[in-house]
């Protein structure tokens, strides 16, 4: 949303400007920012608060593309904030044999104190899983031959 707004005022502004309403640009983009100016504050306002929670959550559930995230979070939005929502959910989270913080259970070191965690029990479910081909060789480093 706040490149949304920020391009329509950039749009109005060459607009102003090419009807004649104004001298030139710097003063047509004056005009807009003057007007506009409430509702852009809190827009960005919104995108900040967006993208630092994003931030957080990233870094802290997954710890993969906190900056990547944010940064697009704070270019598009509220949307762009569903979007990670719907992508990345609330994962399954596990305590820290450490330090007792709780940690999502895909990470291969807590966040907090960065201990290595103990690898997942094989349930039999793991060809469904992402990233199954690593799951399926250490299954077959398990499983002893002819128990099956």
């Amino acid at each position: 949303m706040p490149l949304l707004w920020s391009g329509a005022i950039g749009w109005k502004s060459v607009d102003e400007f090419s009807q004649g309403r104004q001298p030139n640009l710097l003063e047509a983009l004056r005009h807009w920012l003057h007007v506009t100016w409430p509702p852009l504050v809190c827009i960005l306002l919104v995108g900040l608060l967006a993208a630092a929670w994003v931030y957080r959550s990233e870094r802290k559930q997954y710890g993969a593309h906190p900056v990547a995230w944010s940064i697009a979070t704070l270019l598009v939005g509220p949307a762009m904030l569903l979007a990670y929502h719907l992508e990345r959910g609330r994962p399954v989270t596990a305590r820290c044999h450490k330090c007792r913080a709780e940690i999502p259970a895909r990470r291969n070191a807590c966040a907090a104190c960065d201990a290595e965690l103990p690898a997942q029990p094989i349930t039999g479910c793991e060809i469904f899983a992402g990233g199954a081909t690593g799951d399926l060789q250490r299954l077959a480093t398990e499983v002893a031959p002819g128990s099956i």
